[in-house]
């Protein structure tokens, strides 16, 4: 961390330093992009961030991750096991701009921000990001969720995941699974991983596979979603272990339909929307809801 990431992260807090070290965007979605997204809850865009910088992603990811960095403050922890620091199942990290400042500085998060207000509406905020390493092993599989099961109750926050695979991700080594469509029906239960207590993820109850599909991707593209997914397990050997960073946006509308909170719905896409995207919001914004 530079010296003037330091006093930054002492005397501002985060929106503020966000506006001072953010790139400009160099991404546009199309109207098709815009579409395609609300009706099969998941997007792909190709060449979504240069291979140069999915590089320097990966070198500041696999930093933190070899340092464990966050441990102390919690941050760093097992999803899918008990967390007991000999050896993780599946390693999260969160808030790694956090602890690598300089990801707030790379196209990726300026480019993740323009496509969440794309979707979400002018009004969308950056409220969360996270890392995984995923590593050759039977029990590395993300859990099957939805993102609204993180919310509290009654929640009317309407958030997108933006998922940035940091080598090419494939069957065998934890690409995306995805239901599509799923974002337009009710919230699934949620408990814990295999019903587990101890264990810190979540888990969709009631999924229906049948309709999953399984979606590789090539380095640097990226895929954004709200869909119920998962990830694969590693299956093969260490030079195949899955590394992805995600960022986070969320806009809460009170006003609106929210696709996870409003049971049995067959709405595409929320009241509000014009063919060309979002219409302005009046309703109140926030980060949690």
């Amino acid at each position: 961390m530079t010296v003037l990431d330091v006093v930054l992260d002492k005397t501002l807090p985060f929106d503020m330093r966000w506006n001072l070290v953010k790139r400009q965007p160099r991404v546009a979605l199309s109207k098709h992009q815009i579409d395609t997204f609300w009706k099969e809850g998941h997007l792909t865009i190709p060449n979504f961030v240069d291979i140069a910088q999915v590089d320097e992603i990966d070198r500041s990811f696999q930093r933190l991750f070899r340092t464990r960095a966050g441990w102390k403050e919690g941050d760093f922890y097992d999803i899918a096991g008990l967390d007991r620091g000999d050896e993780f199942k599946l390693p999260q990290l969160l808030h790694p701009a956090k602890y690598a400042p300089e990801l707030l500085r790379t196209v990726f998060w300026a480019n993740a921000e323009a496509v969440a207000r794309t979707l979400l509406g002018a009004d969308a905020r950056f409220s969360f990001d996270h890392a995984i390493s995923k590593p050759p092993h039977p029990e590395s599989a993300t859990p099957w969720h939805q993102d609204q099961a993180f919310h509290r109750a009654g929640s009317h926050v309407e958030n997108i995941t933006i998922w940035l695979p940091l080598q090419d991700v494939d069957e065998e080594n934890g690409c995306l699974t995805f239901v599509p469509e799923s974002h337009k029906g009710p919230m699934l239960t949620h408990r814990n991983y295999r019903d587990d207590k101890r264990i810190e993820g979540l888990e969709a109850v009631g999924v229906d596979l049948d309709k999953a599909i399984t979606v590789p991707l090539r380095k640097g593209r990226f895929r954004s979603t709200t869909a119920a997914r998962c990830t694969m397990p590693g299956r093969t050997g260490p030079a195949s272990r899955g590394r992805s960073i995600r960022s986070c946006s969320r806009c809460k509308r009170p006003s609106r339909w929210c696709p996870s909170t409003i049971p049995g719905t067959s709405t595409s896409r929320p009241p509000g929307w014009s063919a060309s995207g979002p219409m302005s919001s009046a309703g109140p914004t926030g980060r949690s809801g």
